[in-house]
């Protein structure tokens, strides 16, 4: 490895795992759990087919395209999400250095230094292209394996083209105007689309992460309708599946209220005003989901489908306040909730999950809306 790949991963890559590390815990525990019970909903035509669960996933991956291009979208979100941090990183003052000394470099010995870097934010991937082989050396099928080669490797080459040309870039190092935000300060905003605002400003990449992940599991629900015998339990636990995978939208709701927005309690504003706020905020984000379960399934599925998540959403939303801004402490109690969502689901309860959400959300707010850790003027 070259001392300039050495470099970029020290000062690049080790920050965008630790900025990330959050997202890529629940994308990974979010597919693979959902991939190995959704594989099983309804119930197992072979008795044998316990032994093959772990390979959910890949038999999907392998078996339904329509699941394999929603995967192929997703890693190329996560590598927008990469091309993203280092282009924002590289524009802080103490990276301007970089325009000069990695510049003056060959062309050749940057291109193979950000490939390297590229693969070293692409272990994820590469994880799961090693499953891939083993259970294409299993099966004796190497054409998705080979395609799916040729996609990393594709990814990596653009990637490095990229990285070289900002760094090359005529406008390194000055500010662009966005022209969102020119035409957004020209009329007032309520408070509900401030933090849809922001995503759209400042948070294009997550939000669209987590979009893919939506797509991946209708991809694979809508693969498995014929397979079981309850479809409303795909759509339920399909909906249970993205309240945890926008409890990323969520925790970044909350600290987005609290870095720009923490004089909000002493605005003249009701509790209820504020709460109305966030759900017509929540309800402005999942409107794709919305949209997919009406256009997927009959109306009273997709309507409880779609309270389920706007229900969890607020739910997620409000765990905030009790976790006090720890994302570890919000981790536990999402994954708890998921954990107890389900069980309730399973046992056709997801009226009731939806009124107890509802209850639990307007509750903590509430509590601790005007809590003294939750006001900026102490």
């Amino acid at each position: 490895m070259s001392t300039l790949a050495k470099l970029l991963i020290d000062v690049f890559g080790k920050s965008f795992y630790r900025a990330n590390s959050t997202f890529l815990l629940y994308s990974a525990i979010l597919l693979f759990g959902y991939g190995i019970f959704i594989k099983t909903a309804g119930h197992i035509y072979d008795p044998d087919a316990h032994r093959y669960l772990g390979f959910s996933l890949l038999l999907a991956f392998l078996q339904t395209p329509v699941f394999a291009l929603a995967v192929y979208g997703i890693w190329l979100f996560y590598s927008i999400r990469s091309w993203r941090f280092v282009w924002n990183k590289s524009a802080e003052p103490e990276q301007l250095f970089w325009r000069y000394s990695a510049s003056a470099m060959p062309r050749h010995v940057q291109l193979m230094a950000w490939c390297v870097y590229q693969l070293y934010i692409f272990l994820p991937l590469l994880c799961y292209w090693l499953f891939l082989l083993i259970y294409a050396l299993v099966i004796g099928s190497f054409l998705v394996l080979a395609v799916t080669t040729l996609f990393i490797l594709a990814l990596v080459a653009v990637s490095a083209l990229i990285y070289v040309y900002r760094f090359t870039d005529v406008n390194f190092g000055r500010q662009r105007s966005n022209w969102l935000l020119q035409v957004s300060v020209r009329w007032k905003k309520p408070l509900f689309v401030m933090y849809v605002l922001d995503v759209l400003l400042n948070q294009k990449s997550n939000y669209f992460l987590v979009k893919a992940l939506s797509v991946v599991m209708f991809a694979v629900s809508v693969a498995f309708l014929a397979d079981t015998e309850k479809p409303w339990l795909v759509a339920y636990t399909m909906a249970a599946g993205m309240v945890l995978a926008h409890s990323a939208v969520a925790y970044r709701e909350h600290r987005f209220f609290e870095q720009h927005l923490y004089f909000l309690q002493h605005l003249p504003l009701t509790r209820l005003a504020v709460f109305r706020s966030f759900l017509w905020s929540a309800l402005l984000l999942l409107l794709p989901e919305w949209i997919a379960y009406f256009v997927y399934f009959d109306g009273t599925v997709a309507l409880h489908a779609g309270l389920i998540l706007l229900s969890g959403m607020l739910l997620m939303r409000m765990l905030n306040y009790i976790s006090s801004g720890s994302v570890w402490s919000f981790i536990r109690y999402a994954f708890g909730w998921y954990t107890v969502a389900m069980a309730a689901l399973l046992y056709n309860l997801q009226v009731p999950l939806i009124i107890v959400q509802l209850i639990l959300s307007y509750g903590i707010f509430y509590t601790c809306y005007y809590r003294r850790d939750s006001i900026a003027i102490k």
